[in-house]
């Protein structure tokens, strides 16, 4: 079967167009095939929510409904989800706060009641989550990924810096085969513990089928490397939870990389 084909919308160069937060996160990288919008402060900004009319192909992408609808190449640690403060590296849990799973994580979900929180791996090729079988049957039409991400360690602790989560978002339109990347990689560096960043790509899809999205953490650094992640959304642009106000899905491509801190 014939890999399907994933058409990029008003593409960009994210390293000629990158907008970066003074001491904060940054996102950063190569020419992608989706148009990414980048993770910087904003206070100007502010959410153009349509939740209520979206339709999410993300299954549990709030993680209201716990440890369910996704995979990982991490392991659920129960008893930390339970509270018992000892999550270990390449371990995830579903928390209502980040400080239940550790002591010295803090952060709250982006909505809800609960968010993915992980502590990274050193290995970079795992899957920290994986979406289900997403299908798609509109075509031709513009679809938009969003998340929200966040550091759960301040970006000094006792003196010591520590290392910044380096999130990846990727998709496959074969099983898993091959990833494209959604986006620019996601560098938390100088990140506040808790506060939430927004990540999205815009893309039209010419081939309806089954896809799968990914988040891989390109930190392999033990000390820090720690990170939370809630409100995933794939699902029509027009309709998405988020947007730049003022300006139309039309006009994100000319902004090229712009972004929400909240």
């Amino acid at each position: 079967m014939s890999e399907r084909k994933i058409q990029p919308m008003n593409a960009v160069d994210p390293n000629s167009r990158h907008a970066e937060r003074a001491g904060g996160p940054m996102a950063s990288g190569g020419s992608r095939d989706w148009l990414a919008t980048a993770v910087v402060a904003g206070s100007a900004l502010l959410l153009a929510n349509t939740a209520a009319l979206a339709t999410n192909l993300v299954v549990n992408g709030g993680f209201e409904s716990g440890n369910t609808g996704f995979t990982s190449g991490y392991a659920f640690d129960a008893a930390a989800a339970a509270g018992s403060n000892d999550l270990g590296a390449g371990e995830y849990s579903v928390t209502s706060n980040a400080a239940l799973v550790h002591q010295n994580f803090s952060g709250l979900p982006e909505a809800g009641n609960q968010f993915f929180v992980a502590n990274g791996s050193s290995n970079t090729s795992l899957a920290v989550w994986q979406s289900q079988a997403i299908t798609v049957t509109q075509v031709n039409v513009a679809y938009r990924f969003e998340a929200y991400v966040s550091s759960v360690v301040p970006p000094v602790f006792n003196g010591i810096t520590l290392a910044p989560p380096i999130l990846e978002f990727e998709i496959s339109s074969n099983g898993g085969s091959s990833w494209t990347g959604l986006g620019s990689t996601v560098d938390l560096t100088g990140a506040a513990a808790g506060a939430w960043y927004l990540s999205f790509a815009d893309t039209t899809l010419t081939t309806a089928g089954s896809y799968l999205i990914r988040l891989r953490n390109n930190q392999s650094a033990a000390a820090g490397n720690d990170f939370g992640l809630d409100s995933i959304y794939f699902g029509l642009a027009s309709v998405a939870p988020s947007a730049v106000p003022g300006t139309g899905l039309a006009a994100i491509g000319t902004l090229g990389l712009a972004g929400l801190a909240r």
